[in-house]
C-alpha cells in the first residue's frame, strides 16, 4: 500500500489507491510520463427544470450540459450547450454520475483516465441549437 502524509499536522494521511498506481505505471511504461487525462471544459447538470425547458430538450435525454467549452475554434468537438450523454458506453445522468457495477455510482471524468487515447475521449454527444 502506498501513501501520504502532512508532516506537521496530525491525523491526516492519504492513501494511494493501486488504481492510481496501475494508470502511472502504464503511463511511464513508454519511458515518459504524459501525465493524468482530464477534461478542462465548464460543465453544468441537468437537474434544473428551467434549464431543460429553456433548451428544449426531449424528457428522455439525460446528461451534462457544456456551459463554457475549453476552446472555441471550430474544430473542437463540443460547443457550447452541447449536451454530454455518454462516456465510451456508459450513460451520464442529470447529475454528472455513472453507473459502474449494480451499485456503485461515480462522477463522469472518473472514466476519461480510463477511456482517453492520444487526447481524446470518445463522447456521446446531444447538439443542442440556441440562437
Amino acid at each position: 500500500m502506498a501513501f501520504s502524509h502532512l508532516q506537521m499536522a496530525q491525523n491526516i494521511g492519504y492513501i494511494i489507491p493501486v488504481e492510481e498506481i496501475e494508470l502511472f505505471l502504464q503511463d511511464i511504461a513508454d519511458g515518459h510520463y504524459d501525465g493524468k487525462p482530464t477534461m478542462y471544459d465548464d460543465l453544468q447538470t441537468l437537474e434544473n427544470p428551467a434549464l431543460r425547458s429553456y433548451l428544449h430538450l426531449p424528457e428522455s435525454l439525460q446528461g451534462m450540459v457544456v456551459h463554457r467549452p475549453f476552446d472555441s475554434a471550430a474544430s473542437y468537438p463540443l460547443k457550447e450547450w452541447d449536451v454530454i450523454t455518454k462516456i465510451g458506453d456508459v450513460p451520464v445522468d442529470d447529475e454528472g454520475m455513472i453507473k459502474l457495477g449494480d451499485t456503485l455510482r461515480v462522477r463522469f471524468p472518473y472514466m476519461v483516465q480510463k477511456l482517453a487515447v492520444k487526447d481524446t475521449v470518445p463522447l456521446t454527444i446531444f447538439a443542442v441549437e440556441k440562437n
